[in-house]
């Protein structure tokens, strides 16, 4: 009896030491949010990996004073950001679709309700192992592992 809870806690266990998703995308900057989303959206089982404890990058960590540039040139995924964050500060009421100009802690809301609606498997605090971490056929990269042993296998 005891050999056999042994050997299926032994097969959880390596069940959840390795990963397999069609794309996984390691770093949670705003860059890597909107990959892994646009991913999901398209169909692919994804992961994002963020080896600290916040979404967005730069976007979120304090850079929220956005350079934008001409705003009629922002569109995609982009500006269904600033779109979202403004659904957040309810910016409709003075005539406005979207808040170019927002607070870190809203933008990481933001983000984080994109990658949940998407479908996305989010992963905080997963450290790329050093040295070891990337796993390689050729000059393609296979699988990650991180400093937890975890192996996180995708096609792309």
């Amino acid at each position: 009896m005891k050999r056999g809870i042994l050997v299926l806690f032994a097969s959880a266990l390596a069940s959840f030491a390795q990963q397999t998703h069609d794309l996984v995308v390691y770093g949670g900057t705003a860059g890597g949010v909107i990959t892994a989303v646009s991913g999901a959206r398209e169909g692919l089982k994804v992961a994002l990996l963020e080896p600290g404890s916040h979404l967005g990058g730069m976007a979120t960590g304090g850079l929220s004073r956005t350079d934008y540039g001409k705003k009629e040139v922002i569109g995609g995924r982009a500006l269904e950001f600033y779109w979202r964050v403004g659904r957040k500060y309810d910016i409709q009421r003075f005539a406005q679709d979207v808040a170019w100009f927002y607070e870190p802690k809203v933008g990481e809301q933001v983000l984080r309700e994109m990658l949940q609606q998407a479908g996305v498997s989010v992963f905080m605090r997963h450290r790329l192992r050093e040295k070891t971490g990337v796993e390689k056929s050729g000059t393609a990269v296979t699988a990650i592992v991180t400093e937890d042993g975890t192996r996180f296998n995708g096609g792309i």
